[in-house]
């Protein structure tokens, strides 16, 4: 039930999280190519490329291991072996 819950708040939350993040995206990109000095692009490319860095850390270290314990939640693990939870565990760290 709780498991139902979460999953039902995560894809109501989920788009719109996308959404912004896409927006941000798209303004960062469309400020860049507006810039009228060098400078001011160089800056935003940079400002753009740490944004894209950002997501890719969120992903690796929060989004990789939540849906490994959904995994381990929403499946019995007591039917895997011991060496395939322990590999899985250690991936997971």
């Amino acid at each position: 039930s709780e498991l139902i819950f979460f999953f039902f708040t995560l894809g109501v939350n989920f788009p719109v999280l996308v959404f912004f993040m896409g927006h941000s995206m798209l303004r960062l990109k469309q400020t860049s190519q507006a810039a009228k000095s060098s400078q001011t692009q160089r800056l935003t490319n940079a400002m753009l490329e740490v944004f894209v860095r950002q997501l890719n850390c969120i992903t690796v270290s929060h989004v990789i291991p939540l849906m490994g314990l959904f995994f381990f939640i929403a499946f019995d693990s007591r039917a895997m072996s011991d060496g395939v939870l322990a590999g899985a565990k250690l991936g997971l760290l």
